[in-house]
């Protein structure tokens, strides 16, 4: 699989220490580092509550009036799934054995995604490169936006604080009916290889789709009628792109995270530092955040952990910034949701004025991307 030439700085004392106390810490009272029993019995309801709302949608007579509160519940329950279950064992973190990760993980693959892609977007892409200007394929919406200091800005893109939150909404059926194709067809995603697929690949890539489809569009058309059954699908698919968009956004894109500009060369630190300049932590005290989106608002220490279940994330938060604080490293945190949504916001709208002219230095192109990243 083809790489980007990315070098970091070695790596130095910081992460070796907290990994050594992580370890230690989950030794501890014999802590297993993957899903315990309350996210087990988690992923029950979930499972089972989506199986429910989309039974009773199917069995009830639908109405304008029942089609909506319907819909944005199937979008909650799609997206809790992807963000306690999916997430968690495509990560290889849910489970001990991997052939329970590998089914809980084809769960996107009912859901409208592919499990294979995702994993090369996300784990191969995304954490591999956070937040580096031309790789990250998560920061890249093309025209539609600018994500990144770095990337080109047009002039519409002076009103996408306001006009993004309602396009997140579409994310949902733009993974379904382009993006998977497109990089299938495209054979990788971002400068990641996505390599040969194998008949069961692609066997489950098009049975995913066929199951995916049928189940969320095909039967709601045939029982409640073209105008209910399409309705029913978007309000779903828009509740579940706008919950799943923003809370990733929440994670990379906001005031304190760093870009770093594949053009400037060389990462300045190490992966780990990289990591925590470039990813923020919000509403870290708030349980039921934690609990709906998988501890995902531990954003820092799931980078930096993520073959550790999001369970234990609330008690590894403490120790990395002890650590973090000790060696003199920035550990970025929001203190609330709102807060966190309000810095997106603003973030949204920096992004979308006129840049100003690039520095004409290395030293200064870094730090235009983010004066925070060392």
């Amino acid at each position: 699989m083809a790489a980007p030439p990315i070098r970091f700085a070695p790596r130095d004392a910081f992460f070796t220490e907290l990994k050594a106390e992580v370890e230690a810490h989950l030794a501890t009272g014999g802590r297993d580092r993957h899903a315990t029993m309350a996210l087990h019995l988690k992923t029950a309801f979930l499972l089972v509550g989506l199986a429910t709302v989309v039974t009773t949608a199917l069995l009830m007579s639908m109405s304008w009036l029942t089609v909506v509160p319907m819909g944005v519940a199937l979008g909650l329950f799609i997206g809790g799934i992807g963000f306690n279950i999916m997430h968690d064992a495509n990560h290889g973190s849910y489970s001990r054995k991997p052939w329970v990760n590998r089914i809980l993980g084809m769960s996107l693959d009912l859901l409208g995604g592919s499990s294979r892609l995702w994993r090369v977007k996300h784990n191969q892409v995304h954490h591999a490169w956070t937040n580096i200007e031309g790789v990250d394929d998560d920061i890249d919406v093309g025209f539609l936006g600018r994500m990144s200091p770095e990337q080109r800005w047009m002039k519409a893109h002076r009103f996408q604080h306001l006009y993004f939150w309602p396009l997140y909404g579409f994310l949902g059926v733009k993974w379904h009916w382009f993006d998977d194709f497109f990089q299938m067809a495209r054979g990788k995603i971002g400068p990641r290889e996505i390599g040969p697929l194998g008949r069961g690949g692609w066997a489950l890539f098009i049975l995913g789709k066929v199951v995916f489809f049928t189940w969320a569009l095909v039967l709601p058309i045939a029982v409640m009628g073209p105008a209910l059954g399409i309705t029913f699908y978007l309000i779903a698919q828009i509740t579940m792109g706008v919950v799943l968009a923003v809370v990733f956004q929440l994670a990379h894109c906001v005031e304190p995270a760093a870009f770093h500009p594949l053009s400037a060369g060389p990462v300045p630190v190490d992966f780990a530092r990289h990591q925590l300049s470039s990813t923020v932590d919000f509403a870290a005290g708030n349980r039921l955040v934690t609990w709906y989106v998988g501890g995902l608002n531990y954003q820092a220490v799931h980078h930096l952990f993520p073959t550790i279940s999001h369970a234990w994330y609330p008690e590894l938060s403490p120790i990395l910034a002890r650590v973090a604080e000790k060696h003199g490293v920035t550990y970025l945190r929001i203190p609330t949701l709102r807060a966190a949504v309000a810095s997106h916001y603003r973030f949204l709208k920096r992004m979308g004025a006129r840049p100003t002219p690039e520095p004409a230095t290395v030293d200064g192109l870094i730090a235009q991307a983010n004066p925070l990243h060392p």
